[in-house]
């Protein structure tokens, strides 16, 4: 139960912090930090979408993005 509830507030705050970036589509950071959100989730295929988003945005640690979707 415990966990359940854990899923349910992450999945929430991660579809509000999809919108915040959805309002500053160069942010190449929130595209980042929004890919860590969904790597923890196991949403791989989503996160490695966020994390190409960051490399295309040029965030200024490519390699924390490249590495990131390694991972994935």
């Amino acid at each position: 139960m415990k966990q359940a509830l854990i899923l349910i507030i992450s999945i929430l705050s991660i579809n509000f912090y999809g919108q915040t970036v959805g309002l500053n589509p160069t942010d190449a950071v929130s595209y980042n930090q929004r890919g860590n959100d969904r790597f923890r989730l196991g949403d791989y295929k989503r996160a490695i979408e966020d994390y190409t988003k960051a490399i295309e945005l040029k965030l200024a640690n490519e390699k924390e993005a490249y590495c990131n979707r390694g991972s994935c």
